[in-house]
Formats: structure tokens, C-alpha cells, sequence
């Protein structure tokens, strides 16, 4: 082998294993929604520049062999989806998060550069024809297309977080699509709808509507809320239950350094009488909420209201989760050993 030809080849090899290592070490400035969605869509032009190196090797090592130009890319087509299985594969057994939807991210990518980088392939007379001009123009312009519309969802999770940061303190209303995205109901079916008659709301408000599931924690949780509540005094809701009775329910909040245990965290108990209500929890006691350290308020990562096993299926609806600056009139609540017997 020339050195001329060596260096290309090592140069090819290194340009792949450089790739594979930044994939499965390069590790995203924050764990949210945001950066999960940008580094998913970084999949497409990483194994992209992948295809095209494997492409090169092909052509370098393979051409003695393999006459027809396009059995190449087909090579690399195969090998590039090949390194996403493997590599997915070893993610899967690792602290990292596997996600086999990355295979198709992976090989969607290598398809887009192939595909452009053929439109310039002098070796496929298929394409180098003149008549064909406006046909590369087209795949070539496909190609950008797909490669900026893997990019999407993290544009859409942009918007969202500009959203909740506009609308702050209010943490979600329900009346915005975007503030939503950050809520979901866990064992529970959640749906926007118009608040119930016999809520005092107007008729054009949007509140969140709530099946609770017969499961072991059904709920709705709020991910990622805007992460400062720092100057605030307390953190407040709005629920309104159509039964008669009274119903318990449970509330979490807890911050980024959560080690997933009961204890470090804030948990009390709400009584959701009939009709709606108002609930006021002192940002004071979230802040104490965890027994074995102070809670970090400048950094909630989660609130999420839930039931405990209950018997039957049944449905309650929820509004207007925001922070407030005003002081708490003592009688709304009864602060001892830091749990708190809400009094609403």
C-alpha cells in the first residue's frame, strides 16, 4: 500500500473511531428535555461524516475487489448501521442511556450524506449526466431538508423553555401548549379541556383534566418546572373534585440532587374536598422538605401530585401551578416537624 493511499486510510479510521468516542463520551451539559432532544438529533450528521468515512475505506480497500461504484455506499450503509447497533448495544449494558430509536436516527443519517454526496460522485454515471442536474439539485436539497428536520424537536423544546420562562412565576396554567409539554400524567390519563361548570372559571380557560388509573401511583407530574424559586414565599394550585366525599392525595417536590430515596425529598398529604380549592405550601417548608439536608430552591427539578392504590378509577382537574410573593396568613397551614397538614 502507497503512503499516500496509508495515510488516507488511517486518516478515515481515525476520523470514524474519533466519532464513536465522542458519542460515547461526550456527556450533555444538563440531563433535560432540551439537550437529550439536541444530542438525539445529532445522531443524523455524526453518523453522516461516519458513512462517508466508511465510504472512503471502502473505496480505498475494496476497489481491486468491487468494480461498481454503488456497491460502496451500500457498504457503508451497512457498516454505519452496524456501528449504531453495536454501539447502542454496549450503551445498553453501561451507565448510558440506550435508545434503539438512535439505530434509526443513525441510519437516516447515513442515508442523507450517502445521498448528497453522491449528487457530486463523478464514478456514478447515473448522475454525473448533464441531463441530470436538476434531479441532484432536488436530492441534494432533500438532503439538507432531512439533515435540519432531525433538529426540530430541540427547536420545539427551545420554544418551550422560552415560554415557561416568559410566564414565570406561573409554572403552568394549561392555557399554552408549550408549558404542557413539560407535564404528563403518569398511570393517568391528561387532557386540556375547558374548566367543569361548577368551577368559577371563565369558559375560554384551560385546565387539566385527570383519569386517574387503578395502578400503584397514578398522578400528574410536572417536569422540569422554571428551576428558581428563591424569593418566593409560597408555592400554590388549584384542584377541583366533582364527588361529594373527600379524597387524599399526595404531593412531591423535589431538586436536582434527588438521590431517589422518600426521605430526600418534600412529601405531604392534601385532602381535596368537593368543589375547588386553593392550595398554598410555604416555599419555606419545601426548602426544610428533605430530613436529611436543605433542599436546593434554585434548582427544583420536580412537582407531581398522586394517589396512593386507589380502589377505583375516578377523575379530578388541575390549574394554575405558580409561585407567590405574598405573605401566608398563618391560619392556611400548620407547619410541625417540617410535614405540613394543609388547611385549605
Amino acid at each position: 500500500m502507497k503512503a499516500e493511499k496509508l495515510s488516507i486510510v488511517l486518516l478515515l479510521i481515525l476520523i470514524i473511531i474519533a466519532a464513536i468516542f465522542f458519542m460515547n463520551t461526550i456527556q450533555a451539559p444538563q440531563k433535560t428535555f432540551f439537550w437529550k432532544a439536541l444530542f438525539n438529533a445529532g445522531h443524523v450528521p455524526l453518523f453522516g461524516v461516519i458513512s462517508l468515512a466508511v465510504l472512503g475505506l471502502s473505496i480505498k480497500l475494496l476497489s481491486p475487489y468491487i468494480r461498481r461504484r454503488s456497491i460502496h455506499y451500500l457498504i457503508s450503509l451497512l457498516v454505519t448501521a452496524g456501528i449504531g447497533l453495536i454501539t447502542e448495544i454496549i450503551q445498553y449494558y453501561s451507565p448510558r442511556d440506550a435508545d434503539f430509536v438512535d439505530i434509526i436516527r443513525d441510519v437516516i443519517g447515513a442515508i442523507v450524506f450517502l445521498l448528497f454526496y453522491m449528487t457530486f460522485d463523478k464514478q456514478l454515471p447515473a448522475l454525473s449526466d448533464k441531463n441530470r442536474r436538476k434531479f441532484r439539485v432536488i436530492i441534494r436539497t432533500l438532503a439538507v431538508i432531512i439533515c435540519l428536520a432531525a433538529f426540530i424537536p430541540a427547536g420545539i423544546w427551545a420554544k418551550s423553555y422560552h415560554s415557561r420562562q416568559m410566564q414565570f412565576p406561573l409554572i403552568c396554567g394549561f392555557d399554552s401548549c408549550w408549558e404542557t409539554m413539560f407535564v404528563e400524567g403518569e398511570d393517568a390519563q391528561l387532557q386540556r379541556t375547558a374548566a367543569p361548570p361548577k368551577w368559577d372559571k371563565s369558559p375560554d380557560d384551560k385546565v387539566a383534566c385527570l383519569i386517574f388509573d387503578k395502578a400503584d401511583f397514578p398522578g400528574i407530574a410536572i417536569n422540569e418546572p422554571y428551576p428558581d424559586w428563591t424569593g418566593y414565599s409560597a408555592f400554590s394550585f388549584e384542584i377541583f373534585s366533582p364527588y361529594g366525599s373527600s379524597l387524599k392525595l399526595s404531593l412531591r417536590i423535589n431538586d436536582t440532587h434527588h438521590d431517589y430515596t422518600f426521605y430526600d425529598r418534600f412529601n405531604t398529604q392534601l385532602k381535596i374536598d368537593p368543589g375547588g380549592c386553593e392550595y398554598l405550601i410555604p416555599v419555606e417548608s419545601i426548602l426544610y422538605g428533605s430530613k436529611t439536608r436543605d433542599m436546593d430552591m434554585t434548582s427544583i427539578a420536580m412537582i407531581k401530585i398522586f394517589a396512593h392504590k386507589p380502589d377505583t378509577s375516578f377523575t379530578l382537574y388541575f390549574d394554575n401551578f405558580k409561585l407567590i410573593r405574598d405573605d401566608i396568613p398563618e391560619y392556611m397551614y400548620h407547619h410541625k416537624n417540617r410535614k405540613i397538614e394543609l388547611l385549605p
